[in-house]
C-alpha cells in the first residue's frame, strides 16, 4: 500500500491549552469475521497514546519516532483484531508534545523549530485492504488530564480531570514532512527496578535505585483529592543529601527540570507514571503531603528495543563491569536515535554515535535503528551539503560544533555497516549525501586544513593534546579515505576521486604543518593516527613513539573520545595487542575501569565521571573485546570470510565472546587450558596462532591454550 493515510486528514485540538495533552475519540461499529484484518495506520504528533475501548493497544511508548517533521514524518502500522469487538468500538488517542511543541527555551533553540506547532494526528483504519475510518471532523475531541507536559521538564497529571465538553476535532495543517512507515524498533519498557535503598535526609524521601537509567518512576500511592506527589530524579546526591540537578539543568532555560507531578483523584490506591517523555537518573526524590501514604515507588526503564546481536562472558570483575557499563549506556542513550545523555540534553551528536558505532555494532543489531537516523542525518543536511553536530535538528548546530571531526558520521557508519552486513545498498543509499558533504568539506580547507570542527573532547587537563587543526586534517584525510573506498565498491569513480582529492590534499597538509611534532610530543593520538592513516614517514619510528607516548603514561589513556577510539586499534594493528590490553584493562584515573566504577552502572562525559554520568562516548574500547581479545577480525563484508586473531593474556584466565554474523552465529572463548572456536555455516574462517594462520572448517573446534602467543609484554 503505496499511502494508507492519503483519504485521511491532519486533525488538531481548537480548545487545548499549549502544554495540555488534548485527547481524541470516535466511536464506530464494527463486524468480526473470521481470518479479519483490522489494521490501524497513525501518526500522532509529538508522542501519542492509543487506546482501544478503554485498553491500550500495545505495549509501544513515545511513538512515533523523533524525525526532522518538515522533511520526515513517521507512521505506526498497528494490529487491531485483538482490541476490537462486534457492535460499538471507541478509538482514543491523547497526544503529548514531545519534540513537536516544545515550549519551555533551552540551549538548543527547538522551542524555534521550524515545524513547531500545536500536538495534531491522523490515520486511518482498514478492513484487510479497505479504508473504513479515518481522522476528520467527525472525531471528538477536548482537554485531557495531563495538563503539562514537556519532553525536559516533566509531566504533571491531574486525575480529578476527566476529558468533557467534547467538540469537533479542527482540520489541521499537515506537519510538512513526507509521511513514512516507521521501520526502527519502538521504544518499549525493559525492566522495572525496585528501590536499592533511600538516601538518608530529612527532606523528602530519596529513592536509590543503584543504576543510572532512563525512563521514569512509577508510583502507587493513596490519599485526599486534590493531594499532590512531587517526583524530582537526578543521577547524583549531594553529601548532605540533596538532589545534585544543577549541572543538568544548566542549558533548560526554564524553573522547572525533570519534574512529574501527581493530583489525586482521591479514589483509594491510585498508580501512575508519566506518559510523554522520559528522565535520566539513579535517584528520584517523591514529596508528598503527610496525609499521602506512598504505597510503593518503582523505576522504568525503557528506550529503543535494540535486539543483541553479541555478547561477552568472563568472570574478570573489570571487564564485566565495563562491558555492562556500555552496555547500559548505549541503550539508555538510545530512543529513537543515539543520544549524548538520558537527561541534559537528549540531543544526537554525531560525533558520540560514529566514534561508538562499532561496539554497538557488535552488541546490538542496529540495521533499522541507524538507518532511521542516518536518514535523519540526511534531513537534516543543507544544500551546500553541511550537516549540524546534533541529528535531528531544526537550527541549532550548524553555526557551532559541526566539522569534519563530528561530521564523518555519515560515512563512517555506513561504512562500519557494510562490513558488518555485507549488504552494498547501505553504501548506495547514501552515496550522494556523502558526495555533498565532500565537496562542502572542500569549501571549508584552509591551505589543506578544514577550518573549523571540534577537538579530542573531554581529555585530561594534564594531556599532551593534538591540536584542534591537526585533529581536522586527520578526521578529513579519514573521511577521504572512506570516500574513495565506498566509491570502490560502488564502482564509482567520480566519487572514488573526490575521496581521494581530499585525502591528498589533506595528508600534504598535515605532513606540512604538523609533521614537526614527530619525536617532540607525547600525544598518543597523534601517532596512532599517523600509523593509522598512512601519514608515518616511517612505521616502526613512528610505533615506537606510541608506544612510548602509552608508557609514558603507564598504560592510561592520555586524550580524549578519539583517543579512546583510535589509539587500541593503532596498537592492535601494529602487533602490539599486549598494549591494548594494558591500556583497556589499567585500573585507575584515567581509563575506564575507573570510569566505570565513577558512574553507577554507566559511562561518564570525562574520565572524572563528571558534569554528566551518563555518556557513550567513551564505550568505543566495548569492541575490543570481540575484535581484540576474541580476535574477530571481519576479512570480507558481512562476515563471509575472518580471521581469528585472539589476543589471550596471562590475567584473564576465562573469556568467551559471541557475535551473531549474517553467516551465524560466531564464537570465541577460552578457559585455563582449552580454546573454543565455533565457526557457523558458509563462513571462511581463519585461525592465527603460534605467528602462523591456518584455515579451519565451519563447526566446532578445540585447541590447546598452549597454541596461541600468550604472554603481557
Amino acid at each position: 500500500m503505496k499511502n494508507p493515510l492519503e483519504k485521511a486528514q491532519w486533525i488538531g485540538c481548537p480548545v487545548c491549552p499549549a502544554d495540555t495533552a488534548p485527547v481524541f475519540r470516535r466511536t464506530f461499529c464494527w463486524t468480526k469475521a473470521p481470518e479479519q484484518r483490522a489494521t490501524l495506520y497513525i501518526s500522532g504528533l509529538g508522542f501519542y497514546t492509543l487506546r482501544c475501548n478503554g485498553r491500550p493497544v500495545d505495549d509501544a511508548l513515545l511513538n512515533p519516532a523523533f524525525s526532522r517533521y518538515d522533511q520526515t514524518v513517521y507512521y505506526n502500522e498497528i494490529s487491531l483484531e485483538a482490541c476490537l469487538r462486534n457492535g460499538e468500538n471507541t478509538l482514543e488517542v491523547t497526544l503529548g508534545n514531545g519534540w513537536y511543541f516544545q515550549q519551555q527555551e533551552d540551549a538548543w533553540q527547538f522551542e524555534h523549530a521550524i515545524w513547531k506547532a500545536s500536538p495534531r494526528m491522523i490515520c486511518a483504519l482498514y478492513d484487510g485492504n479497505e479504508c473504513v475510518l479515518t481522522s476528520d471532523r467527525n472525531w471528538q475531541t477536548a482537554p485531557g488530564g495531563t495538563v503539562f507536559n514537556s519532553l525536559r521538564c516533566g509531566e504533571t497529571c491531574d486525575a480529578r480531570v476527566q476529558p468533557s465538553a467534547w467538540k469537533d476535532a479542527a482540520v489541521a495543517a499537515p506537519p510538512g514532512g513526507v509521511l513514512k512507515r516507521q521501520e526502527i524498533e519502538p521504544i518499549r519498557l525493559r525492566r522495572v527496578l525496585e528501590p536499592v535503598g533511600t538516601v538518608p535526609t530529612s527532606q523528602p524521601v530519596i529513592y536509590d535505585f543503584g543504576i543510572n537509567l532512563a525512563g521514569n518512576v512509577e508510583i502507587c500511592v493513596e490519599g485526599p483529592r486534590g493531594a499532590k506527589v512531587t517526583i524530582l530524579y537526578s543521577e547524583l546526591v549531594t553529601p548532605n543529601g540533596f538532589l545534585a540537578r544543577e549541572r543538568h539543568q544548566e542549558h533548560v532555560h526554564f524553573p522547572r527540570f525533570q519534574q512529574d507531578e501527581y493530583i489525586l483523584a482521591g479514589e483509594g490506591q491510585e498508580t501512575w507514571h508519566s506518559q510523554f517523555g522520559y528522565n535520566g537518573f539513579r535517584y528520584a526524590m517523591v514529596r508528598a503531603p503527610k496525609e499521602c501514604r506512598i504505597i510503593r515507588v518503582r523505576a522504568r526503564q525503557f528506550h529503543t528495543d535494540l535486539q543483541d546481536a553479541g555478547g561477552i562472558d568472563t568472570p574478570d570483575e573489570s571487564v564485566s563491569r565495563i562491558q555492562a557499563a556500555i552496555r547500559q549506556s548505549s541503550l539508555t542513550n538510545f530512543h529513537h536515535m543515539p543520544t549524548d545523555c538520558p537527561h541534559r540534553e537528549k540531543n544526537g551528536w554525531t560525533g558520540d554515535a560514529w566514534l561508538s558505532s562499532r561496539q554497538m555494532l557488535f552488541n546490538f543489531d542496529m540495521r533499522r535503528a541507524y538507518g532511521k537516523w542516518l536518514d535523519d542525518v540526511v534531513d537534516c543536511q543543507r544544500i551546500s551539503g553541511q550537516i549540524p553536530c546534533i541529528v535531528p535538528t531544526s537550527a541549532w548546530g550548524y553555526a557551532w560544533g559541526s566539522g569534519v571531526t563530528w561530521d564523518v558520521a555519515l560515512l563512517a557508519i555506513p561504512w562500519e555497516m557494510y562490513w558488518f552486513y555485507g549488504d552494498e545498498g547501505i553504501l548506495r543509499r547514501y552515496a550522494r549525501p556523502i558526495q555533498k558533504y565532500m565537496r562542502f568539506l572542500q569549501t571549508t580547507l584552509d591551505d589543506g586544513i578544514p577550518a573549523f570542527g571540534l577537538g579530542d573532547w573531554a581529555a585530561p587537563p594534564e594531556t599532551d593534546l593534538m591540536p584542534d587543526a591537526a585533529l581536522r586534517a586527520c578526521m578529513a584525510v579519514y573521511a577521504g579515505r572512506l570516500t574513495e573506498k565506498i566509491g570502490g565498491v560502488l564502482a564509482d569513480e567520480a566519487l572514488a576521486q573526490l575521496g581521494r582529492a581530499v585525502k591528498e590534499e589533506c595528508s600534504a597538509a598535515f605532513r606540512r604543518k604538523y609533521g614537526g611534532m614527530a619525536g617532540k610530543s607525547r600525544c598518543q593520538l597523534y601517532y596512532a593516527l599517523r600509523l593509522l592513516l598512512g601519514l608515518a614517514e616511517d612505521e616502526k619510528t613512528e610505533l615506537r613513539e606510541l608506544i612510548a607516548s602509552v608508557e609514558a603514561a603507564q598504560g592510561h589513556v592520555m586524550g580524549g573520545i578519539f583517543t579512546a577510539r583510535f589509539v587500541p586499534e593503532a596498537l592492535a594493528q601494529f602487533g602490539r595487542e599486549d598494549l591494548a590490553w594494558r591500556m583497556a584493562s589499567a585500573k585507575g584515573y584515567p581509563g575506564w575501569d575507573d570510569l566505570s566504577r565513577k558512574c553507577a552502572g554507566t559511562l561518564g562525559e570525562n574520565w572524572f565521571g563528571g558534569s554528566s554520568m551518563n555518556h557513550h562516548m567513551f564505550s568505543s574500547i566495548g569492541a575490543w573485546s570481540y575484535w581484540g581479545l576474541a580476535g574477530m577480525r571481519i576479512l570480507s563484508p558481512g562476515f563471509k570470510a575472518v580471521l581469528i586473531k585472539p589476543w589471550i593474556p596471562e590475567n584473564l584466565p576465562r573469556f568467551a565472546a559471541w557475535h551473531n554474523t549474517p553467516m551465524g552465529r560466531l564464537s570465541f572463548g577460552w578457559d585455563q587450558d582449552s580454546v573454543m572456536l565455533e565457526v557457523p555455516q558458509n563462513m571462511k574462517a581463519f585461525v592465527q596462532m603460534d605467528g602462523k594462520k591456518q584455515m579451519v572448517a565451519p563447526g566446532k573446534h578445540a585447541f590447546q591454550r598452549k597454541e596461541f602467543l600468550v604472554s603481557d609484554s
